[in-house]
C-alpha cells in the first residue's frame, strides 16, 4: 500500500487502539478508505475516510454482518487487515476452558472467518492483499500467555498455508510478526511478581526476543507494517 498507488479499501479489526488505530491514521492520511472495526463503535475514531463497523470476533455473526455492511459500502474489500487481539494471563492449568476459547476465537478462528468471507471477491478480481498481525510470541513462548502464544502461533502457520493455496494468483498474504508488546509482559510478571521480572529479562536476550523499546510503540509498528505491506506487489508472502 503506497501513496503512489490507487485508493485501497482496507478493513481493519482492532481499530479503537494501538496498532490499528495507528495504522487507521496513517492509512486515511495517504488517501485510502478505512472500514474499521471494535466491539464497541462509540470507541472507533471519527476521522475523514474512516469509516465504523461493529465486530465482535467471538461471535461468527457478528463478524459475517459485519463484512457484508463494510464490503457493500465499500464496493469491495481489496485489503484485510487482522488485528485486533487481547491477552489472557495466568499459569495454563488455572486458565478456564472458556477464556482459552475465547481467546482462540479473538485471535485465531475470527480472523480466519473474515479470511473465509473476503477470499471470494479476491479471487474473481484475482487481486487482494490479506495481511495478518502475528507475534514473535508465536514463535518465542512466554510463560503464562499460552493461550496468546498458541492463538498466535496457529495464526501464522494458517498465514503460511493460505500462501501456499494462493499459489497462482495476485492475492497477496502478509505474516506481520511485531515485537512482543509491554502489555504481553507485564500480564505475565503480574502472575507471580518481581522474581518474574529478571529470568524474563534473560529469557528474551538469550532467545533473541528484540530490546528496542521505541519499536514497539504503535505508530512505529504501523509505519513498519505499511513500508513491509508496500513489497507485496513483488513477493507472494512475506514475514517480519
Amino acid at each position: 500500500m503506497s501513496t503512489h498507488h490507487e485508493e485501497r479499501k482496507v478493513l481493519i479489526t482492532g481499530a479503537s487502539s494501538g496498532i490499528g488505530l495507528a495504522t487507521a491514521r496513517l492509512l486515511t492520511s495517504i488517501g485510502h478508505e478505512v472500514w474499521g472495526t471494535a466491539r464497541e463503535v462509540h470507541r472507533l475514531p471519527a476521522m475523514e475516510r474512516f469509516h465504523p463497523i461493529r465486530i465482535d470476533l467471538n461471535d461468527t455473526a457478528s463478524i459475517r454482518s459485519g463484512f457484508q455492511q463494510a464490503e457493500q459500502e465499500a464496493g469491495e474489500i481489496s485489503v484485510l487487515i487482522n488485528n485486533a487481539g487481547n491477552v489472557i494471563n495466568g499459569p495454563l492449568e488455572a486458565l478456564a476452558a472458556e477464556a482459552l476459547q475465547s481467546q482462540m476465537e479473538t485471535l485465531f478462528l475470527g480472523p480466519l472467518e473474515l479470511m473465509r468471507l473476503a477470499l471470494p471477491g479476491m479471487r474473481r478480481r484475482n487481486t487482494g492483499i490479506i495481511i495478518n498481525v502475528t507475534s514473535l510470541a508465536g514463535r518465542f513462548p512466554i510463560p503464562f500467555n499460552a493461550g496468546y502464544s498458541s492463538a498466535k502461533a496457529a495464526l501464522s502457520v494458517a498465514t503460511e498455508c493460505l500462501c501456499l493455496e494462493l499459489t497462482g494468483t495476485d492475492i497477496r498474504v502478509v505474516d506481520f510478526s511485531p515485537v512482543i508488546s509491554q502489555r504481553t509482559f507485564s500480564g505475565a510478571r503480574a502472575c507471580c511478581g518481581d522474581r518474574f521480572a529478571k529470568p524474563m529479562s534473560l529469557t528474551a536476550g538469550s532467545r533473541g526476543w528484540p530490546r528496542r523499546r521505541n519499536s514497539a510503540r504503535p505508530l512505529n509498528l504501523a509505519s513498519r507494517l505499511m513500508s513491509f505491506s508496500a513489497c507485496c506487489a513483488t513477493a507472494r508472502r512475506r514475514r517480519l
